[in-house]
């Protein structure tokens, strides 16, 4: 499909741009906050996905591979290979 993502909850919203000559170069989270659910045989719902956000952008500084990710680029980019290697 067309403009499609992987992520249920934000099917018609890229959840980020990327731009190089920015400070991050990606952008907060376009996204949407909502995933899917589902009901239980007693009436209560509960979320069955992640979001984006929750996959790619945690807000702790270790998990976040976004961050990483943009590291390890400035890293390469720099031939910085203490930087490469800790990425």
């Amino acid at each position: 499909m067309e403009g499609a993502t992987s992520f249920p909850a934000i099917r018609s919203t890229v959840p980020y741009t990327y731009d190089a000559t920015q400070t991050p170069p990606v952008s907060a989270y376009l996204g949407t906050a909502s995933t899917r659910t589902i009901q239980d045989p007693d009436g209560a719902t509960f979320p069955v996905a992640l979001t984006a956000q929750q996959i790619f952008d945690s807000s702790d500084p270790s998990t976040n591979l976004l961050q990483l990710l943009e590291n390890l680029s400035t890293a390469l980019a720099n031939n910085d290979s203490t930087g490469i290697q800790t990425r």
